[in-house]
């Protein structure tokens, strides 16, 4: 017997094992770490037997095609607390100009005041048809920087028209069910002021005149110093 003769046969039984180390590897589904973990071997050995068994005309191991995806995050309402306690529901992509005056009304401290016109308009006015409202019905200054509500005769569309520092802007809600409930007025030609929190509230579809409002500790206005 060649002295050659048992080292071959070592490496062809060393490769016979191998082979079938691998089809067990290609059987079992599981990585390539945890597969020599399981086989008490090392990954050094094991790549090194997959390309001496795969021979040099073997294809190069194939790359699995990804897909493209698109993740996509529906848009849902963000909610403002303010340091008042109220909340501010805000609809994606609504007028940032409008959530800051109607924020700065919320806030209190702030010149700005909601009127709401308490009998219904033609939905098809724009900005000079509300305009003229403001100036002729409401008896107002529609560049005032204050927020004037109108609504249809149906209570299910709403337009808030206000001056917006460049221009005038006009915020427009319309209902998919239900209708607003806005408090009564006793002379529907003028205007009514709504707090912050009332307008609010129609908004979230809360009917005012079914609310009940318990009286508060206010303090004393105070006079201006003369001079």
């Amino acid at each position: 017997m060649s002295e050659n003769a048992t080292p071959r046969r070592s490496r062809e039984s060393t490769r016979a094992a191998w082979s079938e180390r691998l089809t067990r590897f290609e059987s079992f589904g599981l990585s390539v770490l945890d597969f020599c973990r399981a086989e008490a071997v090392s990954g050094q050995s094991f790549y090194y037997w997959r390309r001496e068994l795969a021979g040099p005309d073997a294809a190069p191991p194939t790359i699995p095609d990804f897909l493209p995806v698109r993740i996509t995050v529906a848009a849902a309402p963000v909610e403002l607390v303010l340091p008042g306690g109220a909340t501010l529901r805000l609809s994606p992509g609504c007028d940032l100009s409008f959530v800051r005056s109607l924020v700065a009304a919320l806030a209190g401290g702030s010149a700005v005041k909601l009127w709401y016109c308490p009998s219904p308009v033609d939905m098809r006015l724009g900005f000079d048809g509300l305009y003229a409202l403001v100036t002729n019905r409401l008896n107002a200054d529609p560049l005032s920087g204050h927020l004037f509500i109108f609504r249809n005769k149906a209570s299910d569309r709403l337009k808030v028209l206000y001056w917006g520092g460049h221009g005038l802007c006009l915020w427009c809600q319309r209902l998919e069910a239900g209708r607003y409930h806005f408090p009564d007025a006793a002379d529907a030609t003028g205007a009514v002021e709504l707090s912050a929190g009332a307008f609010q509230m129609v908004l979230d579809g809360i009917d005012l005149s079914r609310v009940e409002r318990f009286k508060r500790f206010e303090l004393p206005e105070k006079a201006l110093p003369a001079g």
